[in-house]
């Protein structure tokens, strides 16, 4: 018997990504018990396919002048202080990075100048730095793949880089630490009640077809972009809150901008911004928005492939080729649903709680730069709507997650490039996997081009609730973000040692193999 069936929990969070795990922990910190359901793993959704980038949102600061529209205003206030508050409370899988927006027009030193000038006085105190103008030889100098004719300078300015999918499993964890209980695999196909209201959810167990009631005095859907499918599952008639826009992000070897700084380009041919940036030993290029619908495909064509090296190209001496994309990933965004013939890149990211006539709570929209206070919100919300009895304030604006605490005990005799790596994912938990290395004699290496040891795949099977494959090759370490070829390679090894672990029979290890392998392959991941 699952050991929470038959229990009785404050507050039911379906959907397992930045909104879910953050709700997650906020509820925990203020005392309530909560039960955490994600159907697939943790995110294993659009919170895995970020930009990975903590930021206050620069382009929405200039629509906000433009336009003179106060809520593009506040977002970006409000993005910039919580991009403070973020880098403070997972200081190990955040940092600091320094942008450069390349300036082709004298006029535009001006405009952009003025721009990160106010970015920066919005921010404050909690400004990272001061934005700067850069000149041509500094450039020339730091970024020589960048075609300098016609070029006038550049205009620096800072935000903030993490990585995603470390950030949402540090999050399940501080909340399990605190009594959250966390499933993944475990999806939610009915929906209790008790004269009208909801109390309870059906839960199936995805790998072990075991079904569940579980009650509750508080469900709240954080499912992303599946928001108004659970919305529907509650009430048939209800309407659409979301839009959904494609994001495709391409991954490049680090020889084509050997530099710690991104690269802004502010305007592309329809008006988009691209990132060019620094990630993992890699470089990402991103991203498109494009409106498309919930269950498109999530493989990258051609034509999406084309547009990002069409606009990249433009702006360099070098030309990057199809042939040199090392991986690429498309994510679906949920944006807050507004005209149709406004463009996808145009929607302002402001999340928005929804109550329906049985009480179901959904928070939808918004990015991972404000999940805290999304998480925030939608508890505030609940306690003052009546649904729970007030118990504390919300702690989450200073309560750092694990891995963020102390890391003097770490055994610093090894490799400085292992141990680098260890902690820029684990932070202070990387000392659980060197015991684990040192006591089971595996430290051997996963891949020859990558630095993860075996000790890690154990540590993720008996710590971080891994169940499949890419679980741990996506979502645990960024190895198939970076590079599919050698996901690929390692693929064998990797679902072996979760077979042992998890005491697989030959049929499951065999169908776990096939499956992950084809995922894979067609880059529907």
């Amino acid at each position: 018997m699952n050991s929470f069936e038959n229990t009785y929990y404050d507050i039911i969070i379906i959907g397992g990504g930045a909104v879910g795990s953050g709700i997650a922990l906020d509820a925990s910190l203020r005392g309530y018990s909560v039960l955490l359901l994600e159907k697939n793993d943790f995110s294993s959704g659009s919170s895995s396919k970020s930009t990975k980038l903590v930021h206050g949102g620069i382009r929405y600061l200039e629509k906000a002048f433009r336009s003179f529209d106060k809520s593009q205003y506040i977002l970006v206030k409000e993005a910039l202080k919580e991009r403070s508050i973020f880098l403070n409370n997972a200081s190990h899988l955040s940092s600091k990075l320094s942008l450069l927006t390349p300036i082709y027009k004298f006029f535009d030193i001006f405009y952009f100048y003025i721009g990160l000038f106010f970015y920066d006085l919005l921010a404050l105190f909690k400004s990272f730095g001061r934005s700067s103008f850069v000149r041509f030889k500094d450039i020339k100098k730091d970024h020589n793949v960048l075609k300098t004719n016609c070029l006038y300078g550049g205009v620096r300015y800072y935000d903030g880089s993490f990585i995603d999918i470390r950030m949402n499993i540090a999050l399940v964890k501080t909340a399990n630490s605190l009594g959250c209980v966390v499933k993944n695999y475990h999806s939610v196909s009915e929906f209790l009640y008790k004269s009208d209201k909801l109390n309870g959810v059906k839960v199936q167990d995805i790998i072990t077809l075991d079904e569940y009631s579980i009650y509750s005095k508080v469900i709240i859907n954080a499912t992303g972009i599946a928001v108004d499918t659970i919305r529907l599952l509650d009430d048939y008639s209800c309407s659409s809150l979301l839009e959904f826009s494609s994001g495709v992000h391409l991954v490049v070897g680090s020889q084509f901008f050997s530099t710690t700084e991104g690269i802004l380009i502010p305007k592309t041919k329809d008006n988009r911004v691209i990132f060019i940036l620094p990630w993992q030993g890699y470089c990402l290029i991103g991203t498109t928005d494009n409106k498309t619908f919930l269950y498109d495909d999530l493989i990258v064509s051609d034509d999406e492939v084309d547009y990002l090296l069409d606009h990249v190209n433009d702006y360099l001496d070098i030309n990057i080729c199809k042939s040199d994309i090392l991986s690429s990933w498309k994510g679906i965004r949920p944006l807050i649903k507004v005209d149709d013939d406004i463009s996808s890149s145009n929607i302002v990211r402001e999340h928005i709680i929804n109550k329906s006539k049985s009480n179901l709570i959904s928070i939808a929209g918004g990015k991972w730069t404000t999940y805290r206070k999304m998480s925030e919100d939608v508890l505030d919300f609940i306690i003052d709507d009546g649904l729970l009895k007030y118990k504390k304030e919300c702690q989450t604006k200073d309560y750092k997650i694990i891995g963020s605490d102390d890391i003097s005990s770490i055994d610093k005799s090894i490799d400085d490039k292992l141990y680098s790596m260890l902690f820029s994912l684990y932070g202070s938990k990387a000392e659980d996997i060197l015991y684990i290395a040192k006591n089971e004699d595996a430290y051997e290496k996963i891949n020859n081009n990558f630095l993860y040891i075996k000790a890690m795949i154990i540590y993720s099977v008996r710590y971080e609730y891994v169940k499949k494959p890419l679980d741990f090759l996506l979502r645990r370490v960024p190895m198939l973000l970076l590079n599919k070829k050698e996901s690929l390679s390692s693929l064998e090894y990797i679902t072996s040692v979760i077979s042992s672990c998890l005491k697989w029979n030959k049929k499951r290890y065999e169908q776990e193999l096939y499956i992950t392998r084809d995922i894979i392959q067609k880059g529907s991941f």
